[in-house]
């Protein structure tokens, strides 16, 4: 039941805005931008939302990630 309205609220939030989503990354590769891009495509399209992907290098992650 509690689940039900909760969910029921999220469907009307989402009628009223867009959803944006905030991610950092390491960087493990370079090509990895591209491929998070290849996998959130489909997923924000789900989803109804936008991510917003930032690809941190290794040697600056932790400084980053513990500011942000």
């Amino acid at each position: 039941m509690a689940s039900e309205k909760i969910t029921a609220m999220i469907e009307e939030v989402k009628a009223l805005s867009v959803l944006e989503l905030n991610e950092l990354v390491k960087a493990l590769e370079d090509a990895t931008e591209k491929n998070w891009g290849d996998l959130l495509k489909d997923w924000e399209k789900e989803n109804d939302c936008k991510v917003n992907l930032t690809v941190i290098p290794w040697d600056k992650y932790e400084e980053t990630y513990t500011t942000a």
